[in-house]
């Protein structure tokens, strides 16, 4: 740890902005050196609220990016499904969190002639195509240029078999969307960084530069060492059932200690998923400095349950490996 000119520091929300804000109270720290906050925010901040599961829910909120920007297919696989249609059935598409739009990413799809299935490659892979063993071939692409690109390749190794595509139906409810994304050391990192900031807020500035907290300050800003992660699968303020959830715009962030893991630290964005981060196996606080806040964007910070009596993490428990 460096001292630093006091006019070195930066405001820095403990939730990014990016998720909004929360009425007057909006909790912003003054702690934060310009080095540091320019780190967190191109390398784990920008991710976070574009390539995961929670930056995209967030749109749902009406919160979206401020600029043109697209999910990134290296980190977030999105595939729109049309059960109507088996001709399309399924097409890799990203989304605009600018204009809330999905557009085809550049593909091929080929029909296998042994096996009789549709293989589907991205741009990435088309180098790699064995061409002889295909037959028909479909082509998807963002504007028409980009078509036409595509159409090139596939006249210039013999692919003239063209299917026309009917436009995918749609129904009241819209596109159905199928999602894999990546829980990675950047997203685990860009959580823990969310729940330090919560803790200097809420708790003090003084409890987490102790050297308790030095394993998770060297993670979140160095990527040194691990801190272990679990999912809960019960509700996050266990009142809810599988079936139950409070308002989906809201986050959720508890700071307590375990039964059996020492402090623990848990987020949930929209009721997603219920991350549960060991801060430190061997230390605890003091019980009157366990707290629990939910947001709602828009609306004041809320006082949660501090202390789930049922957090125990037993070996069950999935621990996100390094």
């Amino acid at each position: 740890m460096k001292l630093k000119p006091e006019g070195s520091f930066n405001r820095e929300h403990v939730l990014p902005r990016s998720f909004g804000t929360f009425g007057s109270r909006t909790p912003v720290l003054n702690c934060v050196c310009e080095e540091c906050n320019s780190y967190f925010s191109e390398n784990l901040e920008v991710i976070f609220a574009r390539q995961t599961i929670e930056g995209v829910s967030r749109i749902t909120s009406n919160l979206h990016s401020s600029e043109e920007s697209y999910t990134d297919n290296e980190r977030i696989i999105m595939k729109l499904i049309d059960r109507s249609d088996t001709l399309v059935n399924e097409v890799y598409v990203r989304l605009n969190l600018y204009t809330k739009n999905i557009e085809p990413l550049p593909q091929i799809h080929l029909l296998n002639k042994e096996t009789h299935l549709w293989e589907i490659f991205l741009s990435t892979k088309w180098q790699d195509i064995a061409w002889d063993a295909y037959s028909k071939c479909k082509a998807f692409a963002p504007n028409e240029e980009k078509l036409q690109e595509i159409l090139s390749i596939l006249n210039e190794h013999g692919m003239r078999d063209f299917l026309s595509l009917p436009e995918p139906q749609v129904n009241e409810e819209g596109f159905l969307i199928q999602m894999q994304w990546k829980i990675d050391r950047i997203v685990r990192r860009a959580l823990c960084k969310i729940l330090y900031n919560f803790s200097a807020y809420y708790i003090s500035e003084e409890e987490v530069l102790k050297v308790e907290w030095e394993d998770m300050r060297n993670y979140i800003r160095f990527d040194n060492g691990n801190i272990d992660m679990f999912f809960e699968e019960n509700g996050f303020w266990g009142e809810e059932s599988r079936n139950l959830r409070f308002d989906p715009n809201g986050i959720n962030i508890r700071i307590q200690n375990s039964r059996n893991n020492g402090l623990i630290g848990e987020i949930e964005f929209y009721n997603k998923i219920h991350y549960c981060f060991k801060i430190n196996p061997s230390y605890t606080l003091s019980p009157e400095k366990q707290i629990a806040k939910r947001f709602v964007c828009g609306e004041h910070p809320v006082d949660g349950h501090p202390i789930r009596s049922d957090l125990y993490l037993p070996s069950r428990h999935i621990v996100v490996p390094y």
